[in-house]
């Protein structure tokens, strides 16, 4: 992909950066309203997206073969003055 110029404007006590359609398509960007991690480095700023909560539990487990536990299979102890029938 050729170089896209884009300009960096005031936004309330901030700066912004429109990036264009092509630029997240061609990234494989979807999504409105999406967090990144900003990382600086030698005079420039990369964007990186972060993955969802879900996403990221899903990659810690990749690859498990152990048995899923459900909740109620765990005795999680009492919390309080909770009692016993």
């Amino acid at each position: 992909m050729l170089p896209i110029t884009t300009s960096l404007k005031k936004w309330g006590n901030s700066k912004g950066v429109i990036i264009p359609k092509k630029a997240l398509d061609s990234a494989g960007i979807q999504g409105d309203d999406m967090l990144f991690e900003i990382q600086v480095e030698k005079g420039a700023i990369t964007l990186q997206p972060k993955k969802d909560g879900a996403a990221r539990m899903a990659a810690l487990f990749e690859g498990y073969q152990g048995k899923a536990l459900e909740s109620e299979e765990i005795h999680w102890g009492t919390v309080g003055e909770e009692f016993e029938l």
